[in-house]
């Protein structure tokens, strides 16, 4: 299963405003993320707005349930952490499954294979303690 648009972008926009100190609102309105659909804008402008305001609250989950603290956790594995924490916590029309398996797969289409097993047991964790 390929990884939706709205996550690829919200995975993109987060990193930038981590990494750049960019604007949410600007990034999600700009011409580079006109093409998605209304449904996945929508989505897209959901999980960063929403990692973005909970973004402790997320931070503790994650702290919560993984052996590394967050200061050693790589940019864009902490960020798919993040939206898929996100997607667990608030949004209840995801699956579990594919909030899992789609922050996994940004993992390794960021090229971070060797935290896959990490992802995955973060956030199992996060699952069997609800």
């Amino acid at each position: 299963m390929p990884i939706s648009p709205a996550r690829t972008a919200a995975f993109e926009i987060l990193l930038r405003v981590d990494q750049q100190d960019a604007f949410a609102s600007e990034l999600l309105h700009s011409s580079a993320y006109q093409n998605l659909s209304p449904a996945d804008h929508r989505l897209a402008t959901d999980l960063v707005m929403g990692v973005l305001r909970w973004r402790s609250r997320l931070d503790e989950k994650i702290t919560k349930h993984s052996s590394l603290k967050i200061s050693k956790i790589d940019s864009e594995v902490l960020t798919a952490l993040r939206i898929a924490s996100y997607q667990l916590t608030f949004l209840d029309r995801i699956p579990v499954r594919a909030a899992i398996h789609q922050s996994v797969e940004l993992v390794k289409q960021a090229r971070k294979r060797s935290a896959v097993p990490f992802t995955n047991a973060v956030l199992r964790k996060m699952v069997s303690s609800k």
